[in-house]
């Protein structure tokens, strides 16, 4: 059985039991305390940063080359819009060129065409329709109609219709083109090779677009 002898042997001595020393004589003198000064720590200097090159907050540039010319013709293009914005007008056109049909036999042709109408304006587009007046090598002269439709900013347009001759054969065409040139193909009847298929370059000149943009100025 533990004891309470044996705890307090095991704990050591309590503060209360420990005898304190006896005092000094009266003639030695005190021992001296030593007083330590302790000096506050001193402020940490901070290190020096180390020199490198100077940093440049300035973004990349944004004259990156064919950027400028890029929206300068966006900017062109919008206003070209805003200024054709919603019209209905007279249209006329006029087109001409040259190929060649294939039939029972292979013939050159060539062709000149007028085309008076209506137009309509739906900027960016433009719708165009009217009767036509044909004549070529081939099969002479031919009466039918045209409509179109062309986009203002890129420039592009394409074509369909319809034609008889002064004897009553038939034809159809369809053309697909840029700016004032373009690719025409035909399927008419004829003469000398009988049922043709022609492929015809050609230059367009749109008159009706031209009036229209110059009264706009």
């Amino acid at each position: 059985m533990i004891t309470p002898a044996l705890i307090f042997a095991l704990l050591g001595p309590a503060e209360d039991d420990v005898t304190p020393p006896p005092p000094p004589p009266s003639g030695a003198p005190a021992p001296a305390q030593v007083q330590t000064a302790v000096e506050p720590p001193a402020a940490a200097t901070p290190a020096p940063a180390p020199a490198g090159p100077p940093i440049t907050t300035a973004g990349p540039s944004s004259a990156t080359p064919g950027a400028d010319d890029n929206f300068k013709a966006k900017k062109r293009a919008d206003r070209l819009e805003d200024l054709y914005e919603r019209d209905n007008t007279f249209d006329a056109n006029i087109d001409g060129g040259g190929g060649a049909a294939f039939g029972s036999d292979t013939k050159g042709m060539g062709f000149i065409r007028a085309r008076a109408g209506f137009m309509a304006v739906r900027a960016p587009w433009f719708y165009m329709v009217g009767p036509t007046a044909e004549w070529s090598n081939v099969s002479g002269f031919a009466f039918g109609g045209q409509a179109e439709v062309m986009h203002l900013s890129s420039g592009g347009w394409a074509q369909l219709g319809g034609m008889v001759d002064t004897t009553g054969r038939p034809g159809g065409l369809l053309a697909l083109g840029w700016s004032m040139i373009g690719v025409e193909g035909q399927v008419r009847r004829t003469e000398d090779i009988g049922t043709a298929v022609t492929v015809l370059g050609k230059l367009r000149i749109p008159i009706g677009v031209i009036v229209f943009a110059a009264r706009q100025k």
